[in-house]
């Protein structure tokens, strides 16, 4: 199922999202790879968020959590975010595909 945008992707306060607290990456991650790399060029794909429900400008992340905790730790203020509309099974799904297109294919 693709994912259903709510919007194209476009710059976000970093503020303004929050990690959300079912995230399949939880605990610390290096991510100073990212940040070395976030340092010479931006980012090559969004993170994911949906709109917190009853708010008009809080988000929750929904995957990209090295990228979003990079971007963080290096001060930016804004960082390239794609909206989407996902419940909370949409939510999990898309996590779990984040987590398999980061994992190496599986050698014969």
């Amino acid at each position: 199922m693709p994912i259903a945008p709510i919007s194209g992707s476009r710059q976000l306060p970093i503020r303004a999202i929050q990690e959300g607290l079912n995230l399949w990456r939880d605990g610390e991650y290096d991510t100073k790879d990212l940040q070395e790399s976030l340092k010479r060029a931006p980012l090559l794909h969004p993170v994911v968020v949906r709109q917190v429900p009853g708010t008009r400008s809080k988000y929750e992340l929904v995957s990209g959590f090295r990228r979003f905790r990079a971007a963080k730790a290096l001060g930016h203020s804004h960082i390239e975010a794609r909206v989407v509309a996902a419940d909370e099974l949409r939510r999990e799904q898309l996590q779990i595909e984040e987590n398999i297109r980061r994992q190496p294919p599986v050698s014969a």
